[in-house]
């Protein structure tokens, strides 16, 4: 992804109402016993939890380069969204200056 494009999807982040920007420490996979949703947990912290469709594979994806991002000692802001119905991850943002 280009610099400009990044940038814009941070900037429409950034404004979007709604959204609680969260900088992210750790991911948690949680255990669910329904096997069309993965939950995760942001930072070991409840109210930054969110659930994933299994087929989602491009988001699971973001998640797993989120993961090695983060082992690799960079920065990563999820911004999440619906935090009323459970949390939605609306954007993740990985290698942030």
């Amino acid at each position: 992804m280009s610099n400009e494009n990044f940038s814009e999807i941070q900037k429409f982040a950034e404004q979007a109402d709604g959204l609680k920007r969260v900088e992210v420490e750790s991911i948690q996979l949680g255990y669910w016993d329904q096997h069309d949703t993965f939950p995760f947990m942001l930072n070991n912290e409840g109210a930054n939890s969110f659930e994933v469709d299994a087929s989602n594979t491009a988001l699971l994806i973001q998640i797993g380069n989120a993961l090695t991002a983060l082992g690799q000692k960079q920065k990563v802001v999820a911004y999440l969204g619906d935090l009323s119905h459970g949390g939605t991850l609306k954007v993740l943002l990985i290698g942030l200056a």
